[in-house]
């Protein structure tokens, strides 16, 4: 995420996790961007928004 000094937030570093909500996450799949998830960590109401199989292509954690 951008960094906003004006908020005392330095951005996120590598090799730290963030919060996409999931329509966020749709939006960036289908720009081909995505980034890597933590399936065991995504709310079971993402299913609402994009079918499984497509979450296990981005989970690093399988």
């Amino acid at each position: 995420s951008t960094p906003m000094p004006e908020y005392n937030f330095a951005g996120v570093q590598p090799g730290q996790s963030w919060c996409l909500g999931g329509h966020s996450f749709v939006k960036a799949h289908l720009d081909g961007m995505a980034p890597h998830i933590f399936i065991h960590a995504t709310h079971k109401k993402m299913l609402e928004l994009i079918d499984l199989e497509t979450l296990k292509q981005y989970a690093i954690d399988l």
